[in-house]
Protein backbone atom coordinates (compact mmCIF):
# COMPACT_ATOMS: atom_id res chain seq x y z
CA UNK A 1 0.00 0.00 0.00
CA UNK A 2 1.35 3.53 -1.11
CA UNK A 3 2.64 6.24 1.14
CA UNK A 4 1.42 9.62 1.59
CA UNK A 5 2.33 10.58 -2.02
CA UNK A 6 -0.58 7.73 -3.14
CA UNK A 7 1.99 6.30 -5.54
CA UNK A 8 4.29 2.71 -5.27
CA UNK A 9 7.29 3.17 -6.98
CA UNK A 10 9.41 2.66 -4.37
CA UNK A 11 8.43 -0.56 -3.84
CA UNK A 12 9.64 -1.29 -7.46
CA UNK A 13 13.50 -2.47 -5.91
CA UNK A 14 12.01 -4.49 -3.00
CA UNK A 15 9.69 -6.60 -5.57
CA UNK A 16 12.65 -7.06 -8.12
CA UNK A 17 15.01 -8.52 -4.73
CA UNK A 18 12.10 -10.81 -3.79
CA UNK A 19 12.00 -12.59 -6.85
CA UNK A 20 9.92 -14.07 -9.90
CA UNK A 21 8.15 -16.63 -8.10
CA UNK A 22 6.80 -14.17 -5.34
CA UNK A 23 3.81 -12.47 -6.93
CA UNK A 24 4.06 -8.69 -5.37
CA UNK A 25 0.50 -6.08 -6.13
CA UNK A 26 1.28 -2.34 -5.42
CA UNK A 27 -2.02 -0.39 -5.09
CA UNK A 28 -2.28 3.40 -5.62
CA UNK A 29 -4.29 6.32 -3.98
CA UNK A 30 -7.50 6.38 -6.07
CA UNK A 31 -7.02 9.93 -6.65
CA UNK A 32 -3.93 10.00 -8.75
CA UNK A 33 -6.51 8.56 -11.36
CA UNK A 34 -8.80 11.52 -12.60
CA UNK A 35 -11.81 9.44 -12.91
CA UNK A 36 -11.49 9.07 -8.94
CA UNK A 37 -12.15 11.63 -6.68
CA UNK A 38 -9.00 11.28 -3.84
CA UNK A 39 -10.52 9.07 -0.44
CA UNK A 40 -9.52 10.97 2.89
CA UNK A 41 -9.84 8.11 5.41
CA UNK A 42 -8.10 5.29 5.95
CA UNK A 43 -10.99 3.20 6.87
CA UNK A 44 -12.31 4.06 3.04
CA UNK A 45 -8.87 3.34 1.76
CA UNK A 46 -8.81 -0.22 3.32
CA UNK A 47 -12.39 -1.34 2.30
CA UNK A 48 -11.88 -0.39 -1.39
CA UNK A 49 -8.67 -1.55 -1.56
CA UNK A 50 -10.19 -5.06 0.07
CA UNK A 51 -12.57 -4.86 -2.92
CA UNK A 52 -9.34 -4.62 -5.60
CA UNK A 53 -7.69 -7.28 -3.26
CA UNK A 54 -10.61 -10.28 -3.58
CA UNK A 55 -10.92 -9.28 -7.07
CA UNK A 56 -7.50 -11.44 -7.76
CA UNK A 57 -7.38 -13.21 -4.30
CA UNK A 58 -11.01 -13.69 -2.94
CA UNK A 59 -9.75 -15.73 -0.16
CA UNK A 60 -6.35 -15.56 2.21
CA UNK A 61 -3.47 -16.53 3.11
CA UNK A 62 -2.62 -12.46 2.58
CA UNK A 63 0.61 -10.62 2.65
CA UNK A 64 -0.52 -7.21 3.21
CA UNK A 65 2.31 -3.91 3.73
CA UNK A 66 2.56 -0.58 3.19
CA UNK A 67 5.27 2.06 3.72
CA UNK A 68 4.79 4.97 6.09
CA UNK A 69 1.21 5.88 6.20
CA UNK A 70 0.66 2.91 4.05
CA UNK A 71 1.37 0.62 6.53
CA UNK A 72 -1.43 2.27 8.32
CA UNK A 73 -4.09 1.49 5.60
CA UNK A 74 -2.68 -2.48 5.18
CA UNK A 75 -2.87 -2.95 9.49
CA UNK A 76 -6.67 -1.55 8.99
CA UNK A 77 -7.38 -3.90 6.12
CA UNK A 78 -5.50 -6.90 8.24
CA UNK A 79 -8.11 -5.86 11.31
CA UNK A 80 -10.96 -6.11 8.76
CA UNK A 81 -10.10 -9.60 7.27
CA UNK A 82 -9.98 -10.72 10.68
CA UNK A 83 -13.41 -9.82 11.95
CA UNK A 84 -14.19 -11.16 9.28
CA UNK A 85 -13.12 -14.57 10.09
CA UNK A 86 -9.67 -14.62 8.06
CA UNK A 87 -7.16 -15.93 10.01
CA UNK A 88 -3.89 -16.35 7.67
CA UNK A 89 -3.32 -12.49 7.55
CA UNK A 90 0.39 -10.90 8.11
CA UNK A 91 0.85 -7.38 8.17
CA UNK A 92 4.22 -6.00 7.38
CA UNK A 93 5.06 -2.10 8.64
CA UNK A 94 7.83 -0.17 6.75
CA UNK A 95 8.92 2.55 8.97
CA UNK A 96 5.32 2.79 9.69
CA UNK A 97 4.71 4.85 12.94
CA UNK A 98 1.50 4.39 15.13
CA UNK A 99 -0.78 7.40 13.84
CA UNK A 100 -1.36 10.29 16.41
CA UNK A 101 -3.76 13.38 15.96
CA UNK A 102 -1.67 15.78 17.48
CA UNK A 103 2.05 14.99 17.41
CA UNK A 104 5.18 16.43 19.36
CA UNK A 105 5.39 20.07 18.17
CA UNK A 106 9.17 20.09 17.13
CA UNK A 107 11.29 22.58 18.42
CA UNK A 108 14.89 23.79 19.10
CA UNK A 109 14.26 22.42 22.51
CA UNK A 110 13.60 19.05 21.86
CA UNK A 111 16.21 18.36 19.28
CA UNK A 112 18.49 19.79 21.87
CA UNK A 113 17.16 17.68 24.75
CA UNK A 114 17.45 14.40 22.11
CA UNK A 115 21.54 15.32 22.30
CA UNK A 116 21.57 13.92 25.92
CA UNK A 117 19.30 10.75 25.19
CA UNK A 118 21.67 9.43 22.12
CA UNK A 119 25.11 7.73 23.43
CA UNK A 120 28.04 9.70 23.64
CA UNK A 121 29.82 7.83 20.63
CA UNK A 122 26.61 9.04 18.76
CA UNK A 123 26.30 12.66 19.51
CA UNK A 124 29.04 13.71 17.04
CA UNK A 125 26.76 12.66 14.02
CA UNK A 126 23.61 14.30 15.90
CA UNK A 127 24.95 17.53 15.99
CA UNK A 128 25.76 17.02 12.57
CA UNK A 129 21.79 16.46 11.66
CA UNK A 130 21.15 19.58 13.69
CA UNK A 131 23.25 21.52 11.69
CA UNK A 132 21.85 20.69 8.62
CA UNK A 133 18.10 20.40 9.76
CA UNK A 134 17.05 23.77 8.16
CA UNK A 135 18.66 22.80 5.05
CA UNK A 136 16.65 19.59 4.82
CA UNK A 137 13.34 20.93 6.01
CA UNK A 138 13.83 23.48 2.78
CA UNK A 139 14.29 20.12 0.60
CA UNK A 140 11.31 18.60 1.94
CA UNK A 141 9.54 21.92 1.18
CA UNK A 142 10.71 22.47 -1.85
CA UNK A 143 9.98 18.42 -3.42
CA UNK A 144 6.35 18.90 -2.31
CA UNK A 145 5.89 22.61 -4.03
CA UNK A 146 7.42 20.45 -7.43
CA UNK A 147 4.40 17.92 -7.09
CA UNK A 148 2.32 17.49 -9.61
CA UNK A 149 -1.39 19.36 -8.73
CA UNK A 150 -2.68 15.75 -8.53
CA UNK A 151 -0.13 13.93 -6.45
CA UNK A 152 -0.27 17.14 -3.62
CA UNK A 153 -4.09 16.58 -3.93
CA UNK A 154 -3.63 13.00 -2.88
CA UNK A 155 -0.84 13.86 -0.08
CA UNK A 156 -3.18 16.62 1.43
CA UNK A 157 -6.00 13.88 1.59
CA UNK A 158 -3.72 10.93 3.11
CA UNK A 159 -2.47 13.02 5.92
CA UNK A 160 -5.50 14.16 6.73
CA UNK A 161 -6.77 10.43 6.37
CA UNK A 162 -3.37 9.73 8.59
CA UNK A 163 -4.42 11.94 10.96
CA UNK A 164 -8.16 11.08 11.84
CA UNK A 165 -7.50 7.47 12.04
CA UNK A 166 -7.31 5.66 15.34
CA UNK A 167 -6.56 2.31 15.01
CA UNK A 168 -8.12 -0.78 16.31
CA UNK A 169 -6.37 -3.78 18.08
CA UNK A 170 -5.84 -6.10 15.45
CA UNK A 171 -4.53 -9.96 17.14
CA UNK A 172 -2.48 -11.21 13.89
CA UNK A 173 0.75 -11.58 13.33
CA UNK A 174 2.81 -7.79 12.15
CA UNK A 175 6.56 -7.13 10.85
CA UNK A 176 7.82 -3.77 11.38
CA UNK A 177 10.82 -2.99 10.02
CA UNK A 178 12.03 0.62 11.02
CA UNK A 179 15.04 2.68 10.45
CA UNK A 180 17.82 3.46 13.07
CA UNK A 181 17.53 7.10 12.58
CA UNK A 182 14.83 8.64 14.33
CA UNK A 183 13.98 12.09 14.20
CA UNK A 184 15.75 14.80 16.16
CA UNK A 185 14.39 15.62 19.62
CA UNK A 186 12.14 12.78 19.52
CA UNK A 187 12.04 9.99 22.12
CA UNK A 188 12.80 6.47 20.13
CA UNK A 189 10.35 3.64 20.59
CA UNK A 190 11.33 0.26 19.17
CA UNK A 191 7.93 -0.80 18.40
CA UNK A 192 7.01 3.10 16.95
CA UNK A 193 3.84 3.50 19.34
CA UNK A 194 2.10 -0.13 17.83
CA UNK A 195 2.28 -1.83 20.88
CA UNK A 196 -1.06 -1.00 22.22
CA UNK A 197 -2.87 -2.39 19.23
CA UNK A 198 -0.59 -5.87 19.04
CA UNK A 199 -1.16 -8.28 21.88
CA UNK A 200 0.53 -10.41 20.16
CA UNK A 201 3.76 -8.63 19.67
CA UNK A 202 5.47 -7.29 16.86
CA UNK A 203 8.38 -8.53 14.87
CA UNK A 204 10.85 -5.57 14.61
CA UNK A 205 13.63 -5.23 12.09
CA UNK A 206 15.88 -2.13 12.54
CA UNK A 207 17.50 -1.23 9.24
CA UNK A 208 20.32 1.44 8.98
CA UNK A 209 19.16 4.53 7.37
CA UNK A 210 16.32 7.22 7.79
CA UNK A 211 12.36 7.21 6.67
CA UNK A 212 13.04 8.54 3.00
CA UNK A 213 15.75 5.60 2.10
CA UNK A 214 14.93 2.49 4.24
CA UNK A 215 13.25 0.95 0.88
CA UNK A 216 16.24 2.16 -1.41
CA UNK A 217 19.60 0.99 -2.43
CA UNK A 218 21.20 -0.21 -0.51
CA UNK A 219 19.05 -1.03 2.24
CA UNK A 220 16.52 -2.51 0.30
CA UNK A 221 18.70 -5.20 -0.18
CA UNK A 222 18.85 -5.95 3.93
CA UNK A 223 15.20 -5.77 4.00
CA UNK A 224 14.05 -7.93 1.32
CA UNK A 225 16.48 -10.69 2.64
CA UNK A 226 14.59 -10.43 6.16
CA UNK A 227 11.04 -9.81 4.33
CA UNK A 228 11.77 -13.30 2.32
CA UNK A 229 12.64 -15.15 5.43
CA UNK A 230 9.30 -13.65 6.88
CA UNK A 231 6.97 -14.68 3.90
CA UNK A 232 9.38 -18.50 3.63
CA UNK A 233 8.69 -19.01 7.17
CA UNK A 234 4.59 -17.44 7.15
CA UNK A 235 3.97 -20.15 3.64
CA UNK A 236 5.44 -23.63 5.95
CA UNK A 237 3.45 -21.97 8.61
CA UNK A 238 0.05 -21.73 6.62
CA UNK A 239 0.91 -24.95 4.60
CA UNK A 240 0.98 -26.88 8.22
CA UNK A 241 -2.16 -26.02 9.57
Amino acid sequence: MHGANGTVVRFYDLSRYLGSEQPFYGLQARGLDPKYKCQTRAEDMAASYLDEIRKVQPRGPYFLGGYSFGGAIAFEMARRLASQGEEDVFVVLFDTHFPRRKPPPKSCKNAFLGFFRVPASERWSYLSRMATAPTRAFQRWLYVARLPRMVKEVRKGCLQAESDYRPQTYPGRVILFRSDHEPLGRLGDPRAGWSECVPRGLEIYEITGNHENILLEPQVRRVAEHLKACLDYAFVAVQRA
